[in-house]
């Protein structure tokens, strides 16, 4: 058929002389340069070449043919396919737009091409390479199922400099293999001693090359067993277990039991092979070992680990591993509670856990918070996501009590006050795309409309809750929330422009930077500043300049009286069937009236922390602390909560029907969101949750 190729989200098509100003674009961007082969400056005159495909409808029989990778119908990036003379065997390579790293789509590209040379073109095989210092290109052809095959030495010219190749590449059959292979949870994980009668099933394990600076291969492992180091004056005692999967071998364990030198049990080498990553086996192995190791009458077992991106730390921090703040032959030790370590594998079954996902307890989680949801009447859902795994991500309750229907983990709730957040990143994607500045006046936007506002108020003051306007909706003065009146017919509050008489008439309560205090109405007029500087309405904008960037397809406003069948119902008290419709207005602004679901606000963390909605000066500018709340016990950034004495940030909401916060934590890798459908749903869950990741 040719091309282009379509993916989930992206199309591969022929490159042409019409993608020639974008492809020199990406290519002048020295971090995208930085590894590659081309030359520079890349002048229109150097891709000029492109206008031989011109009429390509399909890959070139032979020699080098240039693909675009294109995004919602924007140019990102390529991938270059060359054929030698058969035809038969081919190269593959991928570049991409600064502004797309980090979000699978090289992977998702170069899968379907390659999918595309040996199903359809009958190519035999596959090779790719990489500076050996791309160590990102390098785990993307890993993760598209080519295998390291050996380092080229000063193997070509670079820039006046002859430097190295690390070489990929995979067969038909391997790589049919590679994709065919199971990918979700295994029935059973088990662990049995590594002996003369079984020692060759493990010797074939490997990890991917990129992983073999963090865990020695077999051979290796093997050798040290045969000949244990000297510790603290007396040998060690290795013990060996291999581990299956479903009866496949799988991976490797390797402990130094205890003895006269070695109080603990040390856990001196762990490999998954590359074949059964991403399934949670390694998980259950080492619960399956600390079950082992509990039975003889230990209760620690301490490790460590080599440092680096790609790495192990995740790994063993999302088990509950605790750093010892050692160092030990550089690396960075810690240990684990056994009791804690083997709770970590029950009732995994592969029927009831999804692929690349964790519904298992860490520490007993999953099990506290079905207490807690029973005692508390919660209703909505909880998920925790810790180091890139789904530890928990659990419904309760109903989403419509009338029509007994439940919650799922794919239900919409709104986040009321969340949507302060996406405001936040929406106004700095227009400051980054110079619509706006931090210095920007609201007046000059404003011009006439709302006269009480100060005219030195700026969208900074706005973002900081530091301007002084009044509020409309002044929640310090509001005792039970759901019982407060909106100042104008809520069914009026229909477009941003609609909230004006809403916010006029409510006079200046300080002067604009004086101090701090939270305002709704500032993000009301912050979303209308955001209309009039672009000329979009503020929901095309959340859409245009968040949810898109960062992937979020459930993410959006929705009108109060025509809620779709996904989202949830919001209710006034734990067991009432009064809904908040008559409470909030029809159709939220700057300040609220957004919903979303867990995984979507997982992501958005995600993407968000990655440097993939906004660049690192913003970033860092918006999670700072400008403000401190000490009455409130946080601080405030712009748009964010910020910790007290930590990185921890989150986005909170509360309203009439609606509890929610979503929380992200730095220095542990842990996301929290609390989704709640009735007004104080949330708040007990989201205590217990705040007190176990500070434990």
């Amino acid at each position: 058929m040719g091309y282009p190729l379509h993916t989930d989200r992206l199309t591969v098509r022929i490159m042409r002389s019409t993608d020639i100003e974008t492809q020199c674009a990406y290519r002048n961007d020295p971090e995208v340069a930085e590894l590659q082969d081309w030359e520079l400056p890349y002048t229109p005159e150097r891709a000029a070449w492109l206008a031989s495909q011109d009429d390509l409808d399909d890959l070139k029989p032979t020699g080098w043919t240039e693909l675009a990778i294109d995004l919602d119908g924007t140019h990102i990036g390529e991938i270059p396919v060359g054929r030698d003379e058969s035809g038969q065997q081919a190269s593959v390579g991928f570049s991409l737009a600064r502004a797309h790293w980090g979000r699978g789509y090289a992977q998702e590209a170069a899968r379907a091409v390659v999918e595309d040379l040996v199903e359809r073109l009958g190519v035999v095989r596959i090779t790719g390479e990489a500076d050996p210092r791309n160590i990102a290109s390098q785990r993307a052809l890993e993760a598209i199922g080519l295998v390291h095959e050996h380092e080229g030495k000063q193997s070509y010219l670079w820039r006046g400099a002859w430097t190295d190749t690390t070489y990929y590449a995979s067969t038909a059959d391997d790589w049919r293999a590679w994709r065919d292979r199971p990918t979700g949870p295994p029935a059973e994980v088990t662990i049995e001693p590594v002996d003369s009668r079984n020692v060759w099933d493990w010797r074939r394990l490997e990890t991917h090359w990129t992983q073999r600076r963090f865990v020695a291969p077999m051979d290796i492992s093997y050798a040290d067993a045969l000949r244990p180091e000297i510790w603290l004056g007396g040998r060690l005692v290795p013990v060996l277990r291999g581990i299956r999967a479903d009866g496949e071998p799988a991976g490797f364990l390797m402990y130094a039991d205890r003895s006269p030198t070695m109080a603990v049990p040390y856990l001196w080498r762990m490999l998954i092979d590359r074949r059964f990553q991403g399934r949670g086996i390694g998980r259950r192995a080492l619960a399956l070992l600390a079950e082992e190791l509990l039975a003889q009458g230990n209760s620690q077992l301490w490790s460590s680990f080599i440092e680096g991106a790609g790495g192990p730390r995740a790994f063993y921090l999302g088990l509950g591993a605790r750093l010892t703040g050692e160092i030990i032959d550089d690396e960075t030790a810690f240990e684990f509670d056994l009791a804690d370590l083997a709770s970590c594998g029950s009732g995994v079954t592969a029927a009831a856990t999804p692929p690349h996902a964790v519904s298992a307890s860490t520490h007993g989680l999953a099990n506290t918070i079905d207490e807690a949801a029973e005692r508390t009447g919660f209703s909505g859902v909880v998920r925790v996501d810790q180091a890139g795994e789904r530890v928990v991500d659990t419904a309760y309750g109903l989403a419509d009590r009338a029509h007994s229907i439940r919650n799922t983990t794919e239900t919409r709730f709104g986040i009321a006050s969340g949507t302060k957040t996406f405001t936040a990143v929406t106004v700095l994607r227009l400051i980054e795309r110079g619509f706006l500045a931090l210095d920007t006046s609201a007046r000059s936007l404003l011009r006439g409309d709302l006269p009480l506002i100060d005219d030195a108020v700026s969208i900074g003051h706005l973002l900081a809750h530091r301007s002084g306007i009044g509020d409309y909706l002044d929640e310090s003065a509001i005792d039970d929330m759901t019982s407060y009146v909106m100042t104008v017919p809520v069914h009026r509050l229909a477009t941003t422009e609609d909230y004006l008489p809403a916010l006029d008439g409510n006079p200046t309560q300080f002067a604009p930077g004086e101090r701090c205090t939270y305002n709704n109405a500032g993000y009301v007029v912050l979303a209308l500043l955001a209309e009039r500087a672009s000329g979009r309405a503020f929901p095309d904008l959340i859409e245009e300049e968040v949810c898109r960037p960062a992937g979020l397809t459930a993410t959006a406003f929705e009108r109060m009286d025509q809620l779709p069948g996904s989202a949830a119902i919001g209710y006034l008290e734990r067991d009432s069937l009064r809904t908040n419709a008559l409470h909030l207005p029809v159709h939220g602004s700057g300040d609220g009236g957004i919903y979303s679901t867990t995984a979507d606000l997982a992501r958005f963390w995600d993407e968000l922390t990655a440097g993939n909605i906004l660049g690192p000066g913003l970033l860092a500018e918006a999670l700072r602390p400008h403000s401190d709340s000490p009455e409130e016990s946080r601080r405030y950034g712009l748009g964010f909560h910020r910790h007290t004495s930590s990185e921890r940030v989150w986005m909170e909401g509360y309203d009439a029907g609606v509890s929610m916060t979503s929380l992200h934590d730095p220095a542990t890798q842990t996301t929290i969101t609390v989704l709640g459908n009735w007004t104080d749903a949330a708040w007990p869950m989201v205590r217990l949750l705040t007190d176990w990741l500070d434990a």
